[in-house]
């Protein structure tokens, strides 16, 4: 019962409840190089799904890692920047955040926003 009720405050504080997302409007915060691409925010997903960026607004990307609830994923040393996510032992109806990091040969790493993805 206590996580359940902390699973639904943090849902709340972030604004994810009881709102329609059924676009992402989402704006990457200034500066930031690298935006997740799929899935979008707020979707339903199941199975084998891909995860990918947009880095092209980093010169010379060497790697981008891939972050599920804060615990490293998937990593990419070469393009496409995208990773298969295999949610099939998820339980059904929970929250995940992914987060994507992209080096640059030159420019040290961006950080893309977080989306998060809810498991059929």
């Amino acid at each position: 019962m206590k996580r359940t009720f902390s699973i639904i405050m943090l849902l709340t504080a972030l604004g994810l409840l009881g709102c329609d997302h059924s676009t992402n409007t989402q704006v990457p915060p200034a500066g930031s190089e690298l935006a997740i691409v799929n899935p979008r925010n707020d979707s339903v997903i199941e199975g084998m799904t891909s995860v990918s960026v947009d880095a092209s607004a980093i010169d010379k990307v060497v790697k981008v890692e891939f972050y599920v609830n804060g615990q490293l994923s998937g990593v990419r040393s070469t393009p496409p920047w995208e990773f298969d996510w295999n949610t099939s032992s998820l339980p059904s109806n929970t929250f995940h955040i992914i987060q994507a990091k992209a080096y640059g040969l030159s420019s040290g790493y961006s950080v893309s926003q977080a989306v998060t993805v809810r498991i059929k």
